[in-house]
This record gives structure tokens, sequence and C-alpha cells, in this order.
């Protein structure tokens, strides 16, 4: 018999960092995920760096407060912590520097790592590619936290938990799978679901306290939702965001995939919630993406960003 999944939903009305010690706190404790770190586990905690954000404050990526608030968490429990994204437009190092983290990981001793050495594992789902590129990086962390800001995307309608963990695929070879696998959709999203579970994250946070609507995942506007999702399944988590921001299933290519290889088991209705959804306050409108782009790239700005990742390594 399935376990009935959990997923925590707290109200977060801004980056208080005392709130958001809170929240993390209780979100650990919650999906049950605070007990499975050791004094000296490794710890990669992959945030959504897709760019520096012209403004600190600009949800474009995942907020450093947060980051920092979970970093604190970690080291707590005597785990070793370190960032590691691998953008498609920049470096992880340079987009810490410009929305303020650096500092506060060089003063805690956590590395900020751009996602490399990659080695190609055997898919063992039936969907996907024979064989998937996993980084070294990835592998060798005791444990993997993925922490994406909750954002329209213009070719996937969103981006959430699942579809973050494409960004563990290094750059030059995520413009390769857009390519390659972006002339069938389906082939493309069931691409990014079999990387996600075989990634295997522990915990997934999702960044929904000011989160991206409109357009994304670059130039979108910022919505203050104030709510923080956590879970243990990236499938469960993305199913009670979707439904919470009233999001059109039929577009959410990710969940169809789930769907359609029996991974979506649950109904949002036999999901356990640390709150009801109904005693939540009301939510501001998330003004979705109206029509789609291309999962594939232009040779334009496939040549632009390998000169953009030249540049910033």
């Amino acid at each position: 018999m399935l376990s009935i999944p959990k997923v925590y939903v707290g109200e977060v009305k801004n980056y208080d960092p005392l709130k958001l010690r809170e929240a993390v706190t209780s979100l650990l404790e919650y999906t049950q995920c605070r007990h499975i770190f050791r004094s000296g586990d490794s710890v990669l905690i992959k945030p959504n760096f897709v760019m520096a954000p012209k403004q600190k404050e600009h949800p474009v990526v995942t907020n450093p407060f947060l980051l920092m608030e979970l970093i604190k968490c970690m080291k707590d429990l005597g785990t070793r912590p370190f960032l590691a994204d691998s953008p498609g437009w920049g470096n992880p190092a340079s987009i810490a520097r410009k929305i303020g983290l650096s500092d506060f990981c060089s003063k805690n001793q956590v590395p900020i790592k751009k996602i490399r050495h990659l080695r190609f594992q055997k898919n063992p789902f039936p969907f996907g590619p024979k064989w998937m590129p996993v980084s070294k990086d990835v592998l060798e962390a005791d444990h993997v936290i993925n922490v994406p800001k909750l954002k329209s995307h213009t070719q996937m309608y969103l981006t959430l938990s699942v579809k973050n963990l494409f960004g563990c695929v290094p750059g030059r070879l995520k413009a390769f799978f857009h390519n390659w696998y972006g002339k069938n959709p389906h082939r493309f999203t069931d691409l990014i679901l079999a990387n996600a579970l075989m990634i295997k994250p522990c915990l997934h946070i999702v960044d929904g306290i000011s989160a991206m609507h409109k357009a994304g995942p670059m130039l979108g506007e910022p919505l203050p939702l104030g709510l923080l999702f956590a879970g243990t399944d990236p499938i469960t988590v993305d199913q009670i965001i979707c439904h919470m921001i009233q999001a059109d299933l039929q577009q959410v290519k990710i969940l169809q995939s789930a769907k359609k290889n029996n991974l979506m088991p649950f109904s949002v209705s036999d999901i356990e919630t640390s709150v009801p959804l109904n005693s939540l306050s009301p939510l501001p409108i998330f003004h979705h993406v109206e029509f789609l782009a291309p999962v594939q790239f232009n040779l334009y700005r496939v040549i632009r960003g390998l000169i953009k990742n030249w540049f910033t390594k």
C-alpha cells in the first residue's frame, strides 16, 4: 500500500530571517527530514540561479535570505552544506555575489560550485533517454536539497521542484537537450522527469514567498504569494502548488508526464498538508503564461549562451 505523501505549506509573508528560520525548522520537522542528516554529511543545496537579477529582491532566483537560513540549519546539524548550480547563462559564484550571498558563504565556509564533471548513468526508468548525464558533484553528495523559485516559464508553463533539477545538467548540455529532445515536447518532459528522479533529493523547498508570474523564467513580474512549500516527493509538492495557483494542468507538461508514467497516484485531496489549504489567507491572482514558446532554442540564442558561459567561467 502506498504511503500518503505529506507537503508542508507555510505562510511566510516576507524574508525576515527570524520568520524564515522558524519556517525552515518547522518544515524539516514536518517532512521528517531533520533526522536523516548526520554530522559530517555533505549537503548539496541546489537553488535556482538562472541569471543575476538587476535588483536583489527580484524573484528571478531563489531568495538569498532563505538560503542563508537553510545553510544555518544545516550547519547546526553538523553537516557540510555547499551551493551548486549550472546556470544556462551565468556562473553561480557571480550570481551569489550580485545577490549579496557571497560574503555570508565565505564567512561560513560554504563553497559555491558550478556543477560539472559528468558521468553517464543508466536510466532505470522506462521513459527518458537510456543513459542520463549526472554530475559527479551530485552523485558524491550525501544529500541533495532542491530549493527552486516558484515562477512562470514561457516554455514549460511553470518551473517548480521537478524542473529546477534540470539545472543539475551542465549549461552547454542543457542547450543540446533543448534542441535534440525539444523536437518532441513529450520526450523533453520525460527527460526532465527522469533526471529529477535519478538525482533523488531528500527534500524540496519551493520559494513562493515572492513568486514570479506573467512571464518567466527571467522576465516576469513579482507576485507576493507569501508561501513556502516543502516535501520529499517533487511531484506531490508541484501538485499542491499547481492547485493553489489555479494552474491549467493540461499545460503543466511535467505533471502530465508523471501521470502518463503512473507517478502521480494521488489526487490533491489525498495529500496531507501541514495546514488545511482552505484555512490559508486568500492568494493574489497568479497570471499564467498564455502562449508557450517552442522548447527548442534558436541558433543565435545557443551561440550567445556559449559566449556568455565562456566569459563567466
